[in-house]
């Protein structure tokens, strides 16, 4: 019969390879973040709000159709 005691088993541990991967990830999403409230900052100060919003939204439409389009040619 096998033993249940935690200590027995070999723990796979998260190598450094895995946390500074980690890092560098929070390190993009807060520096995305950041660029994106500061774009978005500067389209209201522009625009006001109803303009950067639909700034915004033209934006990730234009993305969205670009993505699309690419993922189409990809599997036709």
């Amino acid at each position: 019969m096998s033993s249940t005691n935690p200590d027995s088993y070999e723990r796979e541990r998260l190598g450094a390879r895995f946390w500074v991967g980690l890092v560098l990830a929070a390190i993009a999403c807060g520096v995305g973040a950041i660029l994106a409230f500061a774009l978005f900052g500067f389209a209201w100060a522009a625009w006001g709000l109803i303009g950067a919003i639909i700034a915004f939204v033209a934006l990730a439409a234009a993305a969205a159709w670009a993505m699309d389009r690419r993922s189409r040619r990809r599997w036709s």
